[in-house]
C-alpha cells in the first residue's frame, strides 16, 4: 500500500502514481521506460546546445585556466585564415601557427569566406565539434551498451561546466578530442568484430586529430599498449593492430615530407619550445608535478564523476586479475584512456586547464558506465589480493590526479561544495558494500543531481557576472584607430572583425629580434601582463629605445590580467593624460564618439563601491613653470587629486564635479610642478556613473 498519514492535516493519501513503488515501474516496463529516456536525453542534449550557445562572445570566466591561452590561442588559431581573407595572404613577419597541424585553419578559411570574419563564426569550430562529440558519444553509448547508461552520460557531459566553457572559446581541442572518439571506438569494433578494416579506419581517425591538434600524440601509447595485450589475450591477430600501426607509418611519412618540410623552422621552434616548458630535469621535479598536480582542480565543479570514473579503474583491474567479468573492448580502451593521459599530465611541467580537455570524454563515459552498474547492483567484490592490489592501484591513480591539491582546495571551497562532496564520501561506500538494490538506485540519483546543481552553479556565476571585454576592445580598436599594424600576443584575437594586420613576436621564441618593430612598420602594441606571463615587461626591457618613445594610450583589464596599449607615433599631446590611460582595479574603457581619442573609461555609480583609486605614473619630461589642470568628464561626484613630483613632494586638493548630462571641461586648480611624475585620482561619493575623458597640463598664459 503506497500511502501516508499525515498528523493533523487529517487522512491524507499521496496519489499511487507518485509513490516510490509506481515510479520504479515505469523504468521496469521497457516501453515506458525507453520512451521517458529518450525524451531525457533529448530535452539534456538540447540544453547543453542552449548552454554551450548562450553569451556567445562573453569572455571567458578568470579562473578557468591557470595559462592566458584560453584567450591568446583561439586568434593564433584563426591567424592564418583571417589574414587569407581579409589580406590575401596567410602570414605576416613568418608567424605560421597553422603549419603544425592544418586542418582546422583551412576549415577556418571556409567558414570565414562563407558567413565573414567575426566573433561569433570565430567560435563555430568549437561549438560544432563538442555537439558532434557529445552526439558520438552517445551513439557509442547506445549502440553498445544501453538507453540508460546513455542517458547517465549525456547528463554529465551535457551540463559539465568545462565543457561548456571550453566548447565556446576556438582552440582546437574539440576536433581533436572527435577525432580521437572516433578512433577508440573503430579501434575497439575492430577487437569485437574482428575485422581489419575497423583498425584502419581508427588509424585514419586518429591522423585527422593530429591534423587538428598535436597535442593528444601521447596517445598513441593507448592504441600501441591495447594492441599488443590484445594480441597476448588472443583478442586480436598481429595483423590487425599492425595494420593501425603501418597506416600511422604512412601518414607520418607524408606528414613529414609534405608539412614538416615545408614549415621546418616554424616546427622546429614549437617543439623547441614544448620541450623547454613541459621538461623533467631531475626524478624530484617529476615527484614535485605528481604531488602538485592540477587535474582535479581543474575539473573541481564536478568531483563525482571524476571519482566515479575512477572507481572503473579498480573494477577494471580487480575484473582483469580474477577474470571475473568480460571487459567490453570500448570499456577497456576507455579505462587505459584515462589513465595514460592522467599519467601523463600528471608528470609533465605544464599542464594548463585546456589540456584536460581531451580527458573529459573517458571521464563522463566511464562515469556513465559506473553508474550503470551501480544501478544494476552489479559491484560483487570478494575481500582478497587482487582487491588489495586493485585498491593499491587506484590510490596511486588519485595522486596522479592531484588528490592532496584537490583536498587543499577543498579547505577554501564553498560551503554548499564542502556539502556535497562530504555526503558523496559517506553515502557511496555504503551503499556500494550493503550492496542494496534501491539504495544503489537512490545513489544515482543523489549523483547525477549532485553534479548537475554544482556544475550549473558555476556556470551560473559566470553567467551572471560575465563581461565582454575582447568585443569591447577589439570595437575600440576598430573605431578609433585607422588600419594600422599591431603587435601583441592577443593582438590576434582582438583584431577579430577589424581590418588590422597582426604581428606576433614572444621572448625567447618568435621573431625575438632587435629590429622586428622597425623592419615590420609597426604602429601599435597591444601588450599584457598577468599571473601567466608578463609581456609588457620583456617588451620594455628588450625593445627598450622604442617602448620609451611610445605613449600610453588605455590601459584594459581582462583575465586578471593588465592589457595596454601604445602607440608607437609621436604624441599629439604630451601634456594630455588620458582617463583610460589609469590603471585601476574596477571601471571599464568604452568607445564614445566625441571623447579624446575616442574612448573614455567609465566607472560604476554602484552602491556597494565607496570608492575608485586611479594612478598613473608618467615619463619625467619638461612641464611648465605655471600650470592649471583640467578634467573633462560626465559625473556627480566627489574628487580627490594628488600630484606627485619626481622629489616625492605632493599636492593634493579635494573638490566636487557635477556634470551628469553632458560632458564638461573644469579647472582644478594651478600649481608649479617641477617635474611632475605620478596624479593619483580617488573618486567617491558617485551619485551617478562617472566617465572620465581627459585631464590635461595646461600652462597659464600670462597677461
Amino acid at each position: 500500500m503506497c500511502e501516508i498519514d499525515v498528523l493533523s492535516a487529517g487522512d491524507l493519501r499521496i496519489p499511487n502514481y507518485l509513490c516510490y513503488d509506481s515510479i520504479m515501474r515505469i523504468f521496469e516496463n521497457k516501453v515506458s521506460r525507453n520512451t521517458l529516456l529518450c525524451v531525457l536525453i533529448i530535452l539534456s542534449i538540447a540544453s547543453g546546445f542552449v548552454l554551450r550557445g548562450v553569451f556567445l562572445t562573453a569572455d571567458p570566466p578568470a579562473d578557468i585556466s591557470i595559462s592566458g591561452g584560453i584567450i591568446a590561442d583561439p586568434g593564433q588559431y584563426a591567424y592564418a585564415a583571417r589574414n587569407k581573407t581579409l589580406f590575401d595572404q596567410w602570414t605576416f613577419a613568418g608567424w605560421e601557427p597553422y603549419s603544425f597541424s592544418p586542418l582546422m585553419h583551412y576549415l577556418n578559411y571556409f567558414i570565414y569566406k562563407l558567413f565573414g570574419v567575426s566573433y561569433t563564426t570565430h567560435k563555430l569550430i568549437p561549438l560544432l565539434f563538442s555537439s558532434l562529440t557529445l552526439l558520438l558519444l552517445l551513439f557509442i553509448v547506445y549502440k553498445r551498451f544501453n538507453l540508460r547508461q546513455a542517458f547517465f552520460t549525456s547528463v554529465l557531459l551535457s551540463f559539465s561546466y568545462p565543457v561548456i566553457i571550453y566548447s565556446r572559446f576556438a582552440n582546437r581541442e574539440y576536433p581533436m578530442v572527435f577525432f580521437l572518439l572516433g578512433a577508440v571506438f573503430l579501434f575497439s569494433e575492430g577487437a569485437r568484430k574482428q575485422k581489419t578494416i575497423y583498425y584502419f579506419l581508427s588509424s585514419v581517425s586518429f591522423c585527422l586529430s593530429f591534423l587538428c591538434k598535436g597535442s593528444g600524440i601521447f596517445l598513441i601509447s593507448l592504441f600501441v599498449g591495447v594492441g599488443i595485450l590484445w594480441v597476448i589475450e588472443k583478442k586480436a591477430k598481429l595483423k590487425e593492430p599492425a595494420i593501425f600501426a603501418g597506416t600511422l607509418f604512412v601518414f607520418f611519412l607524408g606528414w613529414f615530407l609534405v608539412v614538416y618540410s615545408a614549415h621546418k623552422p616554424v616546427i622546429d621552434t614549437f617543439v623547441r619550445d614544448n620541450k623547454n616548458i613541459r621538461s623533467l630535469h631531475s626524478l624530484s621535479r617529476v615527484f614535485e608535478n605528481i604531488l602538485n598536480s592540477q587535474f582535479m582542480v581543474s575539473l573541481r565543479s564536478d568531483p563525482f564523476i571524476l571519482v566515479t570514473a575512477s572507481l572503473a579503474i579498480l573494477f577494471y583491474i580487480y575484473w582483469k586479475l580474477t577474470k571475473k567479468k568480460d571487459i567490453d573492448p570500448f570499456v577497456e580502451l576507455s579505462v587505459l584512456w584515462l589513465g595514460i593521459g592522467a599519467f601523463f599530465h600528471g608528470i609533465v611541467s605544464y599542464r594548463p586547464t585546456r589540456f584536460y580537455v581531451v580527458l573529459l570524454i573517458p571521464v563522463a563515459f566511464l562515469a556513465g558506465y559506473m553508474l550503470e552498474q551501480l544501478w544494476n547492483n552489479r559491484f560483487k567484490v570478494t575481500v582478497n589480493v587482487p582487491l588489495i592490489l586493485s585498491i593499491i592501484v587506484t590510490l596511486a591513480f588519485f595522486a596522479f590526479m592531484g588528490i592532496i591539491p584537490y583536498f587543499r582546495f577543498l579547505t577554501t571551497g564553498s560551503s554548499l561544495f564542502k556539502f556535497y562532496f562530504i555526503l558523496f564520501i559517506i553515502l557511496f561506500p555504503v551503499i556500494l558494500f550493503l550492496k542494496r538494490p534501491n539504495l544503489g538506485k537512490i545513489m544515482v540519483i543523489l549523483i547525477l543531481l549532485s553534479s548537475f546543481i554544482l556544475n550549473m552553479a558555476y556556470f551560473r556565476k559566470w553567467a551572471v557576472n560575465r563581461e565582454y571585454q575582447a568585443v569591447n576592445i577589439s570595437r575600440i580598436l576598430d573605431r578609433t584607430l585607422p588600419p594600422s599594424r599591431i603587435a601583441g600576443n592577443w593582438a590576434s584575437l582582438f583584431g577579430t572583425g577589424t581590418r588590422h594586420r597582426t604581428y606576433f613576436a614572444w621572448k625567447d621564441f618568435f621573431n625575438w629580434e632587435k629590429d622586428f618593430l622597425k623592419k615590420n612598420k609597426i604602429d601599435y602594441l597591444l601588450l599584457t601582463s598577468g599571473r601567466f606571463a608578463d609581456e609588457i615587461g620583456h617588451y620594455k626591457s628588450f625593445f627598450r629605445d622604442e617602448i620609451r618613445s611610445a605613449h600610453l594610450l588605455a590601459n584594459f583589464r581582462l583575465f586578471n590580467a593588465v592589457v595596454r596599449l601604445y602607440s608607437l607615433k609621436p604624441d599629439p599631446n604630451p601634456h594630455r593624460i588620458e582617463g583610460e590611460s589609469f590603471d585601476r582595479r574596477k571601471g571599464r574603457v568604452v568607445f564614445v564618439d566625441g571623447a579624446s581619442g575616442g574612448m573614455v573609461v567609465t566607472l560604476p555609480g554602484s552602491q556597494s563601491v565607496t570608492h575608485y583609486e586611479l594612478n598613473r605614473a608618467l615619463r619625467p619630461g619638461t612641464w611648465p613653470e605655471s600650470c592649471n589642470l583640467l578634467l573633462r568628464a560626465k559625473g556627480d561626484f566627489k574628487l580627490r587629486v594628488r600630484l606627485t613630483n619626481s622629489d616625492n613632494t605632493e599636492t593634493e586638493k579635494i573638490f566636487f564635479f557635477k556634470s551628469s548630462g553632458s560632458y564638461k571641461i573644469k579647472e582644478f586648480f594651478d600649481f608649479q610642478p617641477e617635474n611632475l611624475s605620478r596624479i593619483r585620482l580617488e573618486i567617491s561619493k558617485l551619485k551617478s556613473d562617472v566617465f572620465l575623458d581627459y585631464l590635461e597640463v595646461k600652462e597659464i598664459e600670462l597677461k
